[in-house]
This record gives C-alpha cells, sequence and structure tokens, in this order.
C-alpha cells in the first residue's frame, strides 16, 4: 500500500514539475517575441584606444509613437557628443555622457538617428531604442 502511495506521489509531483516547465518555457517564448517586436535600433562600441568617432543607428516610425532610448557610456579620455536626430538632421535632443541616461520621446513617423560623434575618445557606450 505505501509503495503505490508513493508512486502516485512521485507521479504528481512529475507532473506538477512538467507544468511549470511548459508554462516558462511559454512565457520565455513570448517575452522573446515581445522583446525583439519592440527592438528599433542598438548601438554598442567599445574604444580601446583615443581616437575618432564616428557612428550612427537609424529607424523608422510608421505612425507616432513612444520612443524610449537607453543611453550607457563611460568615458575613459576624451569626449563624445551623443544625439537624436531627424531626417533632415537637426538636433532633437543630446544625451549626457558618462552616465546612464534613459529618455522617453513622442515622435511623429518619420526616420530618426542616433548619432556619436567625438574626436578623441576613449572608451564604451551601448545605446538602446525601443517602442
Amino acid at each position: 500500500m505505501d509503495d503505490n502511495i508513493k508512486k502516485i506521489s512521485v507521479y504528481r509531483y512529475s507532473k506538477i514539475f512538467t507544468m511549470i516547465g511548459i508554462l516558462l518555457a511559454i512565457a520565455f517564448f513570448f517575452y522573446y517575441i515581445w522583446n525583439t517586436n519592440t527592438l528599433l535600433a542598438e548601438v554598442h562600441n567599445s574604444v580601446k584606444q583615443t581616437g575618432m568617432i564616428a557612428s550612427s543607428a537609424g529607424f523608422i516610425l510608421n505612425k507616432k509613437d513612444i520612443v524610449k532610448i537607453s543611453v550607457k557610456s563611460s568615458i575613459d579620455d576624451g569626449d563624445a557628443l551623443i544625439t537624436l536626430q531627424n531626417e533632415n538632421h537637426e538636433i532633437l535632443y543630446t544625451f549626457n555622457t558618462n552616465c546612464l541616461q534613459k529618455e522617453s520621446f513622442s515622435l511623429e513617423s518619420g526616420t530618426y538617428n542616433i548619432r556619436i560623434d567625438g574626436d578623441k575618445f576613449k572608451g564604451k557606450f551601448d545605446i538602446v531604442v525601443r517602442k
């Protein structure tokens, strides 16, 4: 009798853990889909020797939307300018450097660029743009 109870108990636990595993897999799948669908642009760069830097990443909005931009930069030497520009290359916003900054913008439909410029720069930056 005790063996049957143990078998039933083990069966229940294995069934519970299987269901938990399936639910976690489904949650991970939906998180992955959401994460890739909201990503508009990203720039990751690490400059180990002081030098000139010019980098940009563009994104297109088909309709007015709220865009969240996260800038993480650490400058070891020199200076850099990180800007959000519209399709006419007008600067809409200048980000602080050597810090972590998150900003939200309500942007009209159009083409936009995140641009990084510097004459003498050594350090790294990570920029992520999401809807």
